[in-house]
């Protein structure tokens, strides 16, 4: 043991100077900015700041009911106040954008039609519908909103919600699957065990500039770079499902779709349903969009968002197919509505999307009744 504290005081006096050297070089790294939580897998964590440093830099904030916003809302809907809450994965949460240029925020502001008006993001990044509707459940239902608005981002939302294909933390997430012989959705819960290790981890990378660095460094290794000669699952979305887990996939998602606004409406909230695309589905450039459903091999770039928008529509329920007017708009404006400085035309909303999101969800909610 002697012989080991050298070496013991060697690397303690080596992280606090690289601790040291972090904070003088005023490194930025994405805090800790999630909890476990036994009942949806993954949550925001209450309170916290901090600041995000993924396609962009920006402060953020989640107030004591766990939403991504730097203001509170009591349970108790005040007498003449309308609300609308959002249901959502990453693209409702939208740590890339300043709190004010969020979809949430920029609905607020164009719900003129409605008195006093205001709109809670429940949005986590990772979410599958299943997460969304133990999210309506467990919190949102409370807050008594006048609208739901589940933003299903057709990305990744089919896979989040089987576990075979979802990509972001498997084991993690809760379920529900759809039995076709009982017409029913059993649940199935998250894998995961939560981890006392994992809670100590991420309580110190809150603090610590070091375990910033490693964490973002890790998730940046262990991220398995796409092969774009293999058949990765990103190409499945853009035709009919062939495979097991996809018919699946599609299975749980309509079924969820279809109890979540059953528990809305029951709660006498209306439902909207609105389909949100990929950067490249709205790529300005043709040709880009055009090169990008011959690599994938699919047969229609908008092939989840029609099944979906005919779906829903065949169901009475209202939804918004954002992607072909967003692509429109975007080739004739030339306008990123996704992306920042450096990667335009990928990745998240910037906010200019959040903009054209908001402007359209709030017509919709607006013409209704």
């Amino acid at each position: 043991m002697r012989r080991a504290l050298p070496y013991i005081a060697s690397l303690f006096v080596g992280l606090l100077l690289g601790e040291a050297a972090l904070r003088l070089l005023g490194a930025r790294f994405s805090t800790s900015f999630y909890v476990i939580d036994p009942d949806l897998g993954w949550a925001l964590r209450p309170g916290v700041t901090g600041t995000y440093t993924g396609e962009s830099v920006t402060n953020i904030q989640i107030n004591s009911a766990a939403m991504r916003d730097d203001r509170e809302y009591p349970q108790s809907k005040p007498a003449g106040r309308t609300r609308v809450a959002i249901l959502g994965d990453s693209f409702a949460e939208a740590m890339q954008v300043r709190i004010e240029q969020t979809v949430a925020r920029q609905l607020e502001a164009k719900l003129a039609c409605r008195p006093n008006p205001e709109v809670l993001n429940f949005g986590v990044q990772g979410y599958g519908t299943a997460q969304q509707l133990l999210v309506w459940r467990n919190k949102a239902k409370a807050y008594k909103p006048d609208t739901v608005v589940l933003l299903f981002y057709t990305g990744n939302d089919l896979y989040n919600n089987v576990r075979a294909l979802n990509p972001t933390n498997a084991n993690a997430a809760p379920y529900f699957t759809y039995d076709t012989a009982t017409q029913k959705l059993n649940f199935e819960p998250a894998l995961a065990e939560p981890s006392a290790a994992r809670e100590a981890w991420a309580s110190l990378v809150r603090v610590s500039k070091l375990a910033q660095f490693v964490t973002d460094a890790f998730y940046k290794l262990a991220r398995p770079a796409t092969d774009q000669n293999r058949d990765y699952m990103d190409k499945l979305i853009y035709r009919a499902p062939a495979t097991g887990p996809m018919l699946q996939a599609w299975a749980n998602t309509e079924a969820l779709i279809q109890q979540l606004r059953r528990e809305v409406e029951a709660e006498g909230s209306k439902f909207l349903l609105v389909l949100a695309s990929s950067g490249m589905q709205v790529h300005p450039d043709p040709e880009m969009r055009r090169k990008f459903l011959e690599f994938t091999g699919g047969d229609d770039l908008f092939y989840t968002e029609k099944r979906l928008d005919a779906f829903a529509k065949s169901k009475g329920m209202q939804v918004i197919f954002l992607g072909e007017s967003m692509q429109q708009t975007a080739e004739k404006s030339s306008t990123f509505y996704y992306g920042f400085p450096g990667n335009l035309g990928n990745g998240h909303w910037n906010a200019e999307g959040h903009r054209f999101a908001a402007q359209a969800i709030s017509e919709s909610i607006c013409k209704s009744n």
